[in-house]
């Protein structure tokens, strides 16, 4: 079988490209919390996805939601009553919460416009405050879930896999350089 220099560079070019798809990253469905356990009224906490595990890399990776979850309990003798508070992220009002049982898990999703904010830097800021006439509420646990898309980098070949391969592409020089001058 006798290669001609067309069919051999169209191999080499698929080899190539194989070789470079191989070496795109890919994302995976990430979910990234955060617990802020039994949080203190209007007391300003930070969070950096950056440091959640895995780390989150600001226009890399994609976030597509992201809510406050709420465990809460009625520490008074008020059952019947209903709070409010209302959750402040980067000095803006994201949402308000009205509780009206004893006790309940509530979600809290955050806007368009704030998870914008988050995906660009990163960083968020938030505290909790009670609206008048609801301090017999508290909130027992606070968690912060972000969903998204996290990049993972693509593995690199070690030295050993390219001298491998670098042998292969030259014997496959060495034998078109036979027939060349064989023919």
């Amino acid at each position: 079988m006798k290669w001609s220099k067309s069919k051999l560079r169209s191999v080499i070019v698929i080899a190539v490209a194989l070789l470079a798809l191989a070496g795109i990253a890919n994302a995976s469905p990430t979910q990234w919390t955060a617990s802020f356990g039994s949080p203190v009224w209007d007391t300003h906490y930070s969070l950096d996805l950056t440091n959640l595990v895995p780390n989150y890399v600001p226009g890399v990776d994609s976030l597509t939601s992201a809510f406050f979850s709420l465990d809460y309990t009625n520490s008074g003798n008020n059952n019947n009553g209903t709070a409010t508070f209302e959750v402040f992220v980067n000095n803006v009002i994201t949402g308000t919460v009205n509780f009206s049982k004893p006790s309940e898990n509530v979600l809290l999703p955050l806007p368009a416009a704030t998870l914008s904010d988050l995906s660009t830097n990163g960083m968020i800021d938030f505290y909790f405050h009670r609206a008048p006439g609801s301090h017999e509420f508290d909130i027992q646990t606070a968690v912060f879930v972000v969903n998204g898309s996290h990049e993972e980098s693509a593995p690199v070949p070690e030295p050993g896999t390219m001298m491998l391969l670098g042998a292969g592409f030259l014997g496959l020089a060495v034998c078109g350089k036979r027939r060349r001058n064989n023919a």
